[in-house]
């Protein structure tokens, strides 16, 4: 789980371009892209996207695999991840 604009907040990085998401990312560790709460960072899912595609140029499938990695991340039955999974997909 990573939050970028609230790594950026809190001091964990100067700026975005700094931020190690993408290398995490390319590398292939599996993450997911989160807010840490709108209250505390004031940022929505998507300005987070909106971020990453100008910084480090993620696209579609990059936020498609970010949010598969959190679905198979996630404490429920793997019955309920398949539904989530299909759901997402079937939405593209």
């Amino acid at each position: 789980e990573v939050c970028p604009t609230s790594n950026i907040k809190t001091g964990i990085y100067p700026k975005l371009a700094n931020h190690n998401i993408d290398k995490i990312y390319r590398s292939g560790v599996s993450l997911s892209v989160n807010t840490d709460g709108r209250s505390l960072s004031n940022v929505s899912l998507f300005d987070e996207y909106k971020n990453l595609n100008t910084h480090f140029d993620w696209k579609l499938k990059d936020y498609l695999a970010t949010n598969l990695f959190a679905i198979e991340a996630a404490f429920v039955d793997e019955e309920i991840k398949e539904k989530l999974k299909k759901r997402i997909l079937n939405n593209l």
